[in-house]
């Protein structure tokens, strides 16, 4: 829960959302962020950073997706997450 509050209050965010399977252990997030060092900043503070250590034995390898859009593109579908995720998995 602590990992789902902190985009809240980050500056740069402009949306986020999760959605996981547990049985598989897999989680998808998928983040719309104002400028790449931002992300990053996020990416580097607790508690994301920590968590993320933490859980990292338990999980798959992890896969990211970095796609540059327009705000009226907003927001994207999990069916097109998923596509562009298996599109750079092949």
């Amino acid at each position: 829960m602590r990992i789902r509050r902190q985009p809240a209050h980050t500056p740069g965010l402009v949306g986020h959302a999760l959605d996981t399977d547990l049985i598989e252990k897999t989680f998808w997030t998928v983040s719309a962020w104002t400028s790449n060092a931002e992300l990053n900043q996020f990416d580097q503070t607790d508690p994301n950073r920590s968590i993320k250590c933490t859980i990292r034995s338990a999980m798959l390898p992890m896969t990211f997706v970095f796609r540059t859009c327009r705000a009226g593109e907003l927001p994207i579908g999990w069916d097109e997450v998923r596509r562009r995720i298996s599109e750079t998995e092949t």
